[in-house]
């Protein structure tokens, strides 16, 4: 919201300037939209890493996951929350 305000706000701020300082400050914001459009275009975003499963620990033995004092607390934590 306080994007939209300012994006409105601007233009009767750039009144009391230079004209030397708004093209220049015209100029550069242009330049770095193209940027950013460029690199979108030529080096795009791939698909984000998925997190790794953390290893099971030797001092845990063959405790599974699902036994760890963590999720049994997490477990009852989310029945709780469906009770209410």
């Amino acid at each position: 919201m306080f994007m939209k305000l300012f994006a409105l706000a601007i233009g009767p701020m750039t009144l009391q300037i230079p004209s030397a300082m708004l093209l220049y400050w015209i100029s550069s914001s242009g330049m770095a939209f193209v940027q950013g459009v460029l690199l979108d275009i030529f080096s795009p975003i791939g698909n984000p890493v998925a997190p790794c499963v953390p290893p099971v620990s030797k001092l845990m033995g063959n405790v599974k996951p699902e036994t760890r004092v963590r999720d049994k607390v997490l477990t009852k934590l989310i029945e709780q929350n469906g009770k209410k």
